[in-house]
This record gives C-alpha cells, sequence and structure tokens, in this order.
C-alpha cells in the first residue's frame, strides 16, 4: 500500500504526541477540598471485590485507548489517500481491461519462445478480464480472446515444438505424431514469405502485430500492451530490399492507437545492429513501454530466471488509462479508503458498545 499524501501521516503523528504530553505535563483539577481522608486505605484497597472493580476499570481505560488509537489512524491513514491495493487494481482493471498482443520475431522452435509461451500460458490462468493474442512475422496466430484456456492450451502445444526441433536435430527418435505436430503447427505460426522488393523488417513485424488491436468504439477504454520477443533486426545489413515502416511510421502508429510497445532483443543474433537496437528502444520509450537485452542461457529446464525477470518487469509496468478529459490514470493512482474506513467504522461502534456497557 502507498500513500499520495504522507506527510498527512507524520502531521497527525506530530499531533497524537503533542495531545500525549499535554496530558500528562498539564495538571488536572481533582477538587481535593471536597475529598474526605479515609482510615486503611492499604487494607481497602486489598479487598477482592475492589480489585475486580479495579481490574475491570483498568481493562476499560486500556480498551478505550486502544480502540480510540485504532480509529485515529485508521481516519489518519484514510485522509492520507491509499492506493495500490488489491481492490483498486481489479477496479481499475474491471474499469479498463487490458489487451495484450504477445508478438515473436523468431522461429516457433526457438527454445527461447518456447519458454516465452509457457510464460503466458501460466499467466492466461490468472487473467480475469485481459485479453491475450499471438502474432508472429507474419499470421496473426491467435487472434484477441478472453478464453484464457484456449490461449493456455495453444501456447503449450507452440513450447512443445522446441522440444520436438531439439530431438530431431540431436538425432533421436522422434514418434511420427510428433514430427506431423511439428509440420502443422510449424505452418499454423510462420509462412514462408520471399519478395524480390520487399524485405521484412521488426518494424513491419510490429505494424502487423499492432493491427490485431480492434478499433471499435466499445473498445476505446481498453489498455493496450505490445510485447516484442526476437532480434532488433531480421535481415542481412547488406540487403538494399525497401521495407513498409519506419520507425518513426511505428511510433506514430502506436500513438495513434495508444499501444505501449515493450521489447525483448535479442542480443546473441548475429544481424543485430546498435543502429537497430538505438531504434527500438526510442519505439519503446515514446510508448511507455521497456526495452531489455537478452542473451539467452542454454542451462537447466524450464524458463531462464534472466527472461522470467525481464517478463516480471513487463508485467509490472501495465499501459495506462486516458479519461476523456485527457487525465491519464494507473492503478496506483486510484484511491482505496474502504479497508482503513472500515476498521475506523468497527473501531468506533466497538467504542460505543464498550462506553454502554460500563455506564450500566
Amino acid at each position: 500500500m502507498e500513500l499520495k499524501w504522507w506527510p498527512v501521516i507524520l502531521l497527525g503523528i506530530a499531533a497524537l504526541i503533542a495531545a500525549g504530553a499535554a496530558a500528562w505535563v498539564l495538571p488536572f483539577a481533582t477538587g481535593r477540598q471536597q475529598l474526605r481522608p479515609l482510615a486503611n486505605v492499604h487494607r481497602l484497597t486489598t479487598l477482592p471485590e475492589y480489585v475486580r472493580v479495579y481490574r475491570a476499570y483498568v481493562v476499560s481505560i486500556m480498551a478505550t485507548l486502544l480502540l480510540l488509537l485504532v480509529a485515529f489512524v485508521a481516519a489518519l491513514t484514510a485522509s492520507a489517500r491509499p492506493t495500490g491495493l488489491p481492490a483498486s487494481t481489479r477496479a481499475f482493471d474491471a474499469a479498463f481491461p487490458q489487451d495484450t498482443m504477445l508478438c515473436v520475431g523468431q522461429d516457433v522452435t526457438d527454445p527461447t519462445s518456447a519458454e516465452f509461451f509457457n510464460y503466458y500460458a501460466q499467466q492466461a490462468e490468472s487473467f480475469d478480464r485481459q485479453r491475450l493474442g499471438l502474432t508472429s512475422e507474419t499470421l496473426r496466430v491467435i487472434p484477441l480472446t478472453r478464453d484464457h484456456t484456449y490461449v493456455s492450451d495453444r501456447l503449450q502445444g507452440l513450447a512443445r515444438l522446441a522440444r520436438i526441433q531439439q530431438d530431431l536435430d540431436e538425432d533421436k527418435p522422434v514418434p511420427e505424431a510428433d514430427r506431423a505436430e511439428l509440420r502443422a503447427r510449424a505452418a499454423e505460426f510462420s509462412r514462408p514469405v520471399d519478395y524480390t522488393d520487399y524485405a521484412r523488417s521488426v518494424e513491419d513485424v510490429l505494424a502487423l502485430c499492432m493491427t490485431g488491436f480492434p478499433q471499435s468504439e466499445q473498445d476505446s477504454a481498453h489498455r493496450r500492451q505490445l510485447i516484442y520477443l526476437g532480434s532488433s533486426s531480421l535481415r542481412d545489413p547488406a540487403d538494399g530490399r525497401s521495407a513498409l515502416f519506419t520507425a518513426d511510421a511505428v511510433r506514430q502508429l502506436a500513438a495513434d492507437a495508444d499501444v505501449q510497445v515493450n521489447v525483448i532483443s535479442r542480443a546473441d543474433v548475429v544481424q543485430s545492429t546498435p543502429q537497430s537496437v538505438d531504434s527500438l528502444r526510442a519505439i519503446t520509450e515514446s510508448t511507455g513501454g521497456i526495452f531489455q537485452l537478452y542473451n539467452p542461457a542454454r542451462s537447466g529446464s524450464g524458463i531462464d530466471p534472466i527472461l522470467q525477470q525481464h517478463l516480471d518487469a513487463i508485467r509490472d509496468n501495465p499501459p495506462s488509462a486516458q479519461l476523456p478529459d485527457g487525465e491519464v490514470v494507473t492503478s496506483s493512482s486510484w484511491d482505496t479508503p474502504q479497508p482503513v474506513l472500515a476498521a475506523a467504522v468497527v473501531a468506533v461502534v466497538l467504542l460505543s458498545l464498550s462506553l454502554v456497557g460500563l455506564r450500566r
């Protein structure tokens, strides 16, 4: 939980300390002129009846102080405008659902692709209103959908292909059913496309992925996030053929569609150049996304911890939403005073009941 107005907490604590100091230092009128001296006070205060009454008195005082302190702290925290609680995140996601398009600019049989698919197959199981899709270099593999079971099954099926291809490369025995699955799913993922006067670029792939976001009026409140995995350059630097989109065109396309672009660029690909890396970095920065260089590790099983850290960082940086008046809001900007206010109300009610019991 975070506080928007944290100085309120400091002022409240200072006021509480000042009030306590004043109560401790300032004298109180006790009306001693009306008191009568008593004999055998020690013997009277040791009587069982007096001990029980005094114990009840002390307990009631401590309970009253505790309830007053709880009510004060809860009201003070609510005044400081708490944010970031799960209730705020759920309310924000309900008002501004998120659409995430996975964009892969490398072979489906690459082990890194398998780790990427498995990560989002697991994430999809916890999604609520979020839509998820997948686009390759040439095909819309999974259109945006809230059918998370379907998405998870498709991603897990695509992730299996890397293991089958690895077994084939190592001349291990592979059942014919697995070979057929590899051919079928690979064809569903991407198709070879070659032209004499055109060579595909990463900017073209990003533009293709962005066209997967619906532009209908009912989707205007949706937040859009694109996550690209692959090389920063898909063609040989010496290739003089033209591409369809430039970096500036992609930035404008992302701005018009309000898409946050995130990139995990492979650092182990030969055709990657500093210019292509800088170009992708500029696109992500202009859209509020995250750019990360990644050098895959082939040791161990499961997802590479470094890749998981990169994907977790992207997940923890969701796109913001824009209100009709132009105000930009995020889940952390929504106040969630309900829990602390409920605690304050409960404390006040208990305090009232306890005081009524003491008066009786």
